[in-house]
């Protein structure tokens, strides 16, 4: 089981958190939040993400803090992620959009390692 959460950092009181490339692509960071498990493992990664938008398409990268359990302890780490994600309605406003993003999770601990594929819409 897996599911998160992002909240992008930017708002339109803060418009220079967002930096427009000559190319067309975007940038600017989110704030996420995820949680995924598997019998007796589990982990919530916390993380602060950089992220660069490319028409329909979001790649990121960032580090953050994890909760974990493997086996029977309780742990606190680093963990990393990296993501990209294809957005079904193009546009930096879009609203109630649908999304696939693929997203790698790398902890302190190999166990909790792997990749999480995640269908979700904006709000």
């Amino acid at each position: 089981m897996a599911f998160g959460v992002d909240y992008k950092l930017n708002t339109t009181n803060t418009p220079s958190m967002v930096v427009r490339s000559g190319n067309g692509a975007t940038t600017f960071f989110t704030l996420t939040g995820d949680y995924y498990a598997k019998d007796t493992y589990r982990a919530i990664p916390v993380a602060l993400n950089y992220n660069v938008r490319a028409m329909q398409f979001v790649f990121a990268a960032g580090a953050g803090i994890d909760f974990q359990r493997v086996a029977d302890a309780d742990t606190i780490g680093l963990g990393y992620q990296v993501s990209a994600t294809y957005e079904i309605a193009s546009g930096l406003t879009s609203k109630n959009s649908l999304f696939v993003q693929a997203k790698y999770f790398l902890t302190s601990h190999n166990e909790l390692n792997g990749i999480g594929v995640y269908v979700g819409m904006h709000f």
